[in-house]
This record gives structure tokens, C-alpha cells and sequence, in this order.
């Protein structure tokens, strides 16, 4: 049973590099729309992981993300024979439940007929102040709760649709399950990556779908118009970043493989006020 990955970066050079080791980990290959990206992020592509990474260029600037998707997993199976399909951000984490199994070892365990994972999506924090290294490693911290939301990977069939966010598919005739897979997001490592994200935000303006699509973007976006980057800064230091995860009620689980980066322990004042 062969598992594959497909993303699209945009100027993610701060985590590309550690975004891609970590997914090597758990897939047989991936596949990288390069979106854009000025900031260095294509450099990341030229380096050696443990599986094939191939990266296209893509040259669309609206967010038509689930088309997107949708065409990297064609791509993924028709091309490279994928049985399985990832789709994944670039500030995200994927992780069996259990911890012990990589998500290839997975799927290939799955019951037959079973055509969707449901995984559990949990936000990650961002500190301060802001880690100086690999962000995935130091930002252990995650909400207690999963969100309302979930990411999903599929049994690729032609007909499959991917629905934007990566939120769920149409299509597949078998069983969904949810429980086995989580997924950790790292949306905001620094205030300066945040504003940056903002504004990439244009690009849900550029495609034709109803606000409620990327709405939390809009919102941002209009507040960086009305009220500048400091009024956008100082909201995302509010809700978006924390000093002191343990009083806030955020649970330290760190996702990051230690065999591709060492882990951050657990500082030792949140050890104690956690015994």
C-alpha cells in the first residue's frame, strides 16, 4: 500500500526544510506545488530526504486549494502509483495516534473498504518569545482539545474531491474512520511570519468562493487594511501567542521526530507547576 504526500508551499522558509524531513518519515514519497514562493522556500526542494521529493512549479495565485489538491493527488497516484493521499500544509504535523506506527505502516494495516482517515487537528501556540531554531521542535505546547474541524487522507479514486482546507473529500464509496491519525498545526512561529501569512491571505480574494471560505483570513485582512500592521500585531500576540503555556491550560506534547531533530524538553518550571 503506497502512501503519498502532496502540499503547495508559499514562502514558508522558516519550517520547509523541517516540514518536509518529518513527512519523509511517514510516506513514500511527496509532492510540492511551488507556489510562488520568494523567500527561499524553494530551496528546501533540493535537498535529500528519505523518499522522493519532486516539486512543480505553480503559478496560480488564488487559493483554489481542494483543485489544487485534488491535481497533486492525480499526479501521485497516476504518475508515481500512489494508493494513498496526504494532503498537507507546510506548518503542519502528521502522527499516528499511537505514536509507534508511521502513517505508511498504517494504511497498509487498514481493514478493506475503509476509504477515508478523519484526523484530529490540534493547534499548536505560538511562544514567546520566539524559538530561535526548528519552530516544530520547540513548539511542544498544543490545545487540550482537538478542534471542531478535522484534516483528512483518502484512498485515491478519479473522482475524489478534496474540499478546501483539506477539511474532507467527496467522492470515496468506503468507510471513514477517525481515532488513528492527528494532525499538529503550527500556524504562527513569529509576529513578523504572522503579518507575512496575512497577507498571503490576498489570495482567497483572488479565487471565487463564498466569505465564509477563509473567513478568519478576511477578518485579518481587513483589520491589517484598517488598522495597519500594529493593530494586526497586536491581535496576534493576544490570541495567537503565549509566555506561559502551562498556566493557559496547553498541554506539552511535542510531535517532532527526535531521530530528525532533537526534541525540546519540557522547560522545568512547567514540569513542576504540571507534577
Amino acid at each position: 500500500m503506497t502512501l503519498w504526500a502532496v502540499s503547495s508551499f508559499r514562502n514558508e522558509a522558516d519550517i520547509a526544510t523541517y516540514s518536509l524531513r518529518a513527512m519523509a518519515r511517514q510516506v513514500d514519497g511527496i509532492i510540492i506545488a511551488d507556489n510562488l514562493s520568494d523567500d527561499g522556500t524553494s530551496a528546501a526542494f533540493s535537498l535529500q530526504y528519505a523518499v522522493p521529493v519532486i516539486a512543480l512549479p505553480w503559478t496560480e495565485d488564488a487559493w483554489y486549494q481542494g483543485a489544487r489538491m485534488r491535481e497533486l493527488g492525480r499526479v501521485a497516484a497516476q504518475e508515481y502509483g500512489a494508493k494513498w493521499v496526504l494532503p498537507f500544509d507546510a506548518d503542519e504535523l502528521f502522527v499516528a495516534h499511537d505514536r509507534i506506527r508511521l502513517l505508511k505502516e498504517l494504511v497498509a494495516e487498514l481493514e478493506p473498504g475503509v476509504d477515508v482517515l478523519r484526523c484530529a487537528w490540534y493547534r499548536h501556540p505560538g511562544l514567546l518569545p520566539f524559538p530561535q531554531t526548528n519552530p516544530f521542535a520547540a513548539m511542544g505546547w498544543r490545545a487540550a482539545d482537538s478542534s471542531e474541524l478535522d484534516k483528512v487522507m483518502y484512498r485515491y479514486a478519479p473522482d475524489v474531491v478534496v474540499e478546501e482546507g483539506n477539511h474532507g473529500v467527496r467522492g470515496n464509496r468506503g468507510r471513514t474512520v477517525s481515532g488513528l491519525v492527528e494532525c499538529h498545526h503550527f500556524p504562527y512561529r513569529s509576529l513578523a511570519q504572522g503579518v507575512n501569512k496575512t497577507r498571503r491571505g490576498e489570495s482567497i480574494e483572488r479565487a471565487m468562493f463564498p466569505n465564509s471560505t477563509g473567513w478568519h483570513w478576511r477578518k485579518r485582512l481587513t483589520l491589517l487594511r484598517e488598522g495597519g500592521e500594529e493593530g494586526l500585531v497586536a491581535e496576534l500576540a493576544e490570541l495567537e501567542f503565549t509566555a506561559d503555556p502551562a498556566a493557559e491550560g496547553y498541554v506539552w506534547d511535542p510531535v517532532y521526530p527526535a531521530d530528525t531533530c532533537p526534541r525540546v524538553p519540557c522547560p522545568a518550571k512547567h514540569v513542576a507547576e504540571r507534577a
